[in-house]
Formats: C-alpha cells, sequence, structure tokens
C-alpha cells in the first residue's frame, strides 16, 4: 500500500516517505479499515453494511442549501432540519466525512462554486458500518 500511496501522492509523498514520514490519514484510515476487516474475518457475531448517502442541491430549501440524501443520517452535524449541512459542498462534504462517510469516487467531482446553487450535480458518499 506504501507503494501505491508513493505513486498516487508524487515526489512530495515519496520524499516524506524516505524521511520517515508520509503516512498522511488516508493511508492509515485504509489500514484500519483492512484490520477491521480482517478481525470481522475471525469474529462470530461481526458483520458490515454499506450505507449511502447522496450530497445535493437542496432546491426545496431557500437560502442555497446543500443537503443529503436521505435526510437525518446518525452522527452527522446538520444545521437545519435533519437535512441541510451547509452552503457549499466542501463544507458539506467535510461534515459527512467527520461522520465517517467517504466520497465513492476519490478524488471527489466537486462543483465550481458558482455551479454549487445548480441542481445539476451529486456527490455520492458511503460509510461501512460494523455491528
Amino acid at each position: 500500500l506504501k507503494s501505491l500511496y508513493g505513486f498516487i501522492g508524487g515526489p512530495t509523498v515519496q520524499a516524506a516517505m524516505m524521511t520517515g514520514g508520509g503516512t498522511g490519514a488516508w493511508l492509515r484510515s485504509l489500514w484500519n479499515d483492512l484490520a477491521k476487516a480482517e478481525a470481522a474475518d475471525f469474529s462470530v457475531n461481526s458483520h458490515s453494511h454499506r450505507v449511502y448517502a447522496r450530497l445535493r442541491y437542496g432546491q426545496e430549501y431557500s437560502g442555497d442549501w446543500i443537503v443529503s440524501s436521505p435526510r437525518n443520517l446518525p452522527h452527522v452535524q446538520y444545521e437545519l432540519y435533519d437535512a441541510c449541512l451547509a452552503r457549499d459542498p466542501v463544507t458539506a462534504l467535510n461534515k459527512m466525512g467527520a461522520a465517517g462517510f467517504r466520497p465513492c469516487l476519490e478524488p471527489p467531482i466537486v462543483p465550481a462554486s458558482c455551479a454549487s446553487c445548480h441542481d445539476n450535480w451529486e456527490i455520492m458518499m458511503y460509510k461501512d458500518v460494523w455491528q
């Protein structure tokens, strides 16, 4: 995984890895997910399911809100009506990430700020829930 991360990160990550650093949050999170999956293979009662969510422009709310579909997702910090996250896609993406959601496309395709108030874009996200 380190070689893949070094290739994707380019010369900056490769230089940091040579000095003992460079293992970013993405790589540590990936290692953690792999460890959980391996541990779940040996446990009788553990399994996971994947929850999907969509970030989109909420034309049903006044004030140019970015919303999640479905609404009222657990551990997500909403601003209004348990659906409205933020007024720009990057802040909404950060709030979903803080709740454990990850973009289905890495890196996510974020609309330009002038296009975020139109309903022609969406960002799909997922979260693996371990039980």
